[in-house]
């Protein structure tokens, strides 16, 4: 399993040389992001930007993304037996 964890930004001291935890990502600021609806949240914006950073990451042999939010409780063993 490879992936990482998605940031808007990051405090020094919170760095993790950790070889059980994935890799913390800062995503790109959206503070600039254009766009026209106006009852257009942002939180949509930033989802939308980490799904695309991480299909730029360009991992070789993907069979399928995961998702998820920071309140979630995520169980691998339990993903890969339901799918």
């Amino acid at each position: 399993m490879r992936g990482c964890v998605f940031l808007e930004s990051t405090t020094l001291g919170n760095g993790t040389n950790s070889t059980t935890l994935p890799p913390i990502c800062l995503s790109e600021d959206i503070s600039n992001f254009r766009y026209t609806y106006r009852n257009g949240l942002p939180s949509v914006i930033r989802v939308a930007r980490v799904v695309s950073e991480t299909v730029n990451l360009n991992y070789s042999d993907v069979r399928w993304f995961d998702f998820r939010d920071d309140d979630t409780v995520f169980f691998p063993e339990n993903f890969v037996k339901h799918f």
